[in-house]
């Protein structure tokens, strides 16, 4: 299980009715930012091949990401109060590959190398982009899977 050494959580949340995201204390702690006027928000980037998403608390800066936007967590007025609350934006389900619909499972999921530095980022992936990750298939089943792009977040690099 060395493929998994270094993930920091893999947190489960299910979508709402009004695609609403509960947002759990350790990923609002490592992406989360207090804005000026805002107040608590969450940078919002998407993968341009496989399209994940990842959360952070700066915008990403490398090519294969682009960035959405800035967007607040809801149902809190600071960082340091529990709860919050996240919803994808509008725009994103005609470009996100899972765009998970009410009452789906999605998953928060960081490695450790992923919240040190300048920027600190996870991902939001659907259950389908988490069960691709999983080991059990051959070396040439997993060229082009999602792990492989997991590993290019700006400042993750793959050695230690």
């Amino acid at each position: 299980m060395d493929e998994f050494e270094g993930w920091e959580f893999l947190i489960q949340a299910t979508v709402n009715s009004g695609h609403m995201i509960n947002l759990p204390g350790s990923v609002k702690n490592a992406v989360g930012e207090e804005h000026l006027l805002e107040g608590p928000v969450v940078h919002w980037s998407i993968e341009r091949e496989k399209r994940y998403i990842v959360l952070s608390d700066s915008p990403l800066e490398k090519a294969t990401y682009e960035n959405l936007g800035t967007f607040k967590i809801y149902d809190i007025e600071s960082l340091n109060e529990d709860g919050g609350r996240i919803r994808p934006p509008k725009d994103l389900s005609s470009v996100w590959a899972a765009d998970p619909q009410p009452g789906e499972r999605v998953f928060y999921l960081t490695h450790r190398r992923m919240c040190r530095g300048q920027k600190s980022s996870a991902y939001l992936l659907s259950e389908d982009q988490v069960l691709d990750l999983l080991p059990g298939q051959t070396s040439e089943n997993k060229q082009g899977r999602s792990t492989d792009f997991l590993f290019q977040v700006p400042s993750f690099q793959n050695t230690e």
